[in-house]
């Protein structure tokens, strides 16, 4: 029995030495993540780059820190770089269609600009009809057969004659 007692007492010893080793590098751990105020992520990755790393040798080694540190920063780059372009691309895409669009109201435009000219110009003849029929109608009881003639012969000249207008609005 005393070798029995004597290993169990060993291995009891054995433990605790590795306990005590677990509580010393989780306190180093910790006064290590309090003091360099480093995320969790970070002071593990500290600790795990050597399996018997302590405290010293981790806050001189910050090797492990600037890599990641630079590949963060690289990560971070390359997202803000690809969002650039998509936004860039958007930006193209929606001026294309809002110059098509622009064009296509332009062309609506001038097409409704165009038959309000056409309606003008049908309205303004009409308008001169009618009044030269009034004065021919007034002029049939005071005038000669010789002015009647010339005052029709005026009226289908005039009204004969295209009234169009051009871009600055002088009639061609």
């Amino acid at each position: 029995m005393g070798l029995q007692s004597a290993a169990i007492a060993k291995g009891h010893s054995l433990q605790r030495q590795k306990h005590v080793l677990c509580i010393a590098k989780s306190n180093n751990w910790l006064e290590l993540k309090s003091r360099n105020r480093l995320a969790i992520g970070e002071a593990n990755a500290f600790f795990s780059q050597a399996s018997n790393a302590n405290y010293a040798t981790a806050v001189k080694s910050n090797i492990i820190g600037n890599d990641f540190e630079s590949t963060i920063n690289q990560k971070i780059e390359s997202i803000v770089q690809s969002l650039l372009e998509k936004m860039e691309k958007q930006i193209l895409a929606f001026q294309e269609k809002l110059e098509q669009q622009t064009l296509a109201l332009h062309e609506k435009i001038e097409q409704q600009t165009l038959a309000l000219m056409k309606m003008f110009e049908k309205t303004v003849e009409i308008m001169l009809h009618n009044f030269f029929n009034m004065m021919n109608q007034t002029e049939a009881n005071t005038k000669s057969p010789s002015r009647k003639k010339s005052a029709v012969k005026n009226f289908v000249n005039v009204s004969s004659t295209p009234m169009h207008l051009d871009a600055e609005g002088h009639y061609t």
